[in-house]
């Protein structure tokens, strides 16, 4: 990192988004994990019929396609990042990226 700002600036920027997707993911698994406290508080609702699931059924399933398209979205950009360096192009992480350039300008 010392003798390239490139390298600084793309390990830094990888860094920051591989935190920024774990930290995405602890916070996606609380919402789902909390769906399930939703789904089960519409158990007790008004009166459904006997044979159809609560209202709230699917609000775990929806939480979990969500969180299962965002992993896939950090992947993607993480491998087109990648691939943009190993080119050695550089790349600016989505969101964040502008972020870690002020900082590091700093």
């Amino acid at each position: 990192r010392e003798k390239s700002e490139y390298v600084r600036d793309q390990a830094l920027q990888a860094l920051s988004w591989q935190i920024t997707e774990i930290a995405a993911i602890f916070l996606g698994m609380g919402c789902y994990m909390g769906s399930f406290f939703l789904m089960f508080a519409t158990l007790f609702g008004s009166g459904n019929a006997p044979d159809a699931p609560p209202p709230g059924f699917f609000f775990p399933f929806c939480i979990a396609g969500l969180i299962f398209l965002l992993a896939m979205a950090f992947i993607l950009v993480g491998l087109i990042a990648a691939i943009r360096n190993l080119q050695g192009h550089t790349f600016t992480y989505p969101v964040i990226g502008s972020w870690v350039r002020s900082y590091i300008n700093e």
